[in-house]
């Protein structure tokens, strides 16, 4: 199962290009200056976790940001901040926080709150919590990824017909939606069982190791024990001395 770190890696490395200055794209802006996207991370968002005031934010520093800082950002910023570690992860909570990196992680607790059937208010509490676990307890995770799916291209065209000048981004959002679906690479790096590694077996001596042993002389077996005996007195004289009885009495 993929783990927060190597999901947000994962759905950043196949989605987010590098360093982009578009200046119709207004997270690109800061207090009137064009400063740029890098992996998906605005300044904004940068600033954020770096807790500093964004208008520290240069391109330079934009530049900089690697796929290992995009997805620390991804964690800090859209997964922990807005409490979707609150749920027990799996893969529609990785999807929730997609839909956050993209559009606010209000809006992806609400997708979950509305598909799970619950008070739709933004935020991530018990009861949100309770009926999302049951909700995908119900469905089973494939059907409840599915769910999501369709919900997430339904809202996607609703936006665009509010707001025709997101047609543009339509396909890209619909095509970033349907990886995260059942029929998708992403859902088999999901769905992968965990290796386990195989048994060793346990060491046993072969046959002319046995041979070996079974030929050492008795004399030199006591001599053996005694060595070990010696030894054993150097660093605990209590258990040696017991040892010794012991083997008087045996042997």
């Amino acid at each position: 199962m993929l783990q927060p770190i190597e999901a947000f890696k994962l759905s950043i490395e196949k989605w987010e290009g590098g360093f982009q200055a578009d200046p119709a794209d207004s997270g690109n802006w800061v207090e009137g200056k064009l400063i740029g996207t890098q992996r998906g991370v605005t300044p904004g968002a940068w600033a954020q976790f770096l807790n500093r005031p964004v208008r520290d934010i240069t391109p330079q520093m934009m530049k900089a940001i690697s796929l290992t800082d995009a997805a620390r950002v991804y964690e800090q910023n859209y997964y922990r901040g807005p409490g979707f570690n609150k749920f027990t992860w799996g893969p529609t909570i990785d999807v929730a926080a997609d839909v956050g990196w993209g559009s606010g992680p209000v809006r992806g607790i609400k997708a979950l709150q509305l598909l799970a059937g619950t008070a739709v208010d933004g935020v991530v509490g018990p009861k949100t919590v309770a009926a999302h676990s049951g909700w995908v307890g119900h469905l089973g995770p494939a059907r409840a990824v599915e769910a999501f799916y369709n919900w997430r291209c339904g809202w996607y065209r609703q936006i665009c017909l509010i707001r025709p000048a997101n047609n543009k981004f339509l396909k890209g959002w619909l095509n970033r939606a349907k990886w995260q679906s059942t029929s998708s690479p992403w859902w088999q790096a999901w769905s992968a069982a965990p290796s386990i590694p195989a048994p060793q077996p346990e060491s046993v001596p072969s046959a002319p190791e046995r041979q070996a042993i079974e030929s050492i002389p008795e004399r030199d077996l006591d001599a053996m024990a005694n060595k070990a005996l010696e030894a054993l007195l150097l660093v605990d004289p209590t258990l040696a001395r017991a040892l010794n009885v012991l083997r008087g009495l045996f042997g």
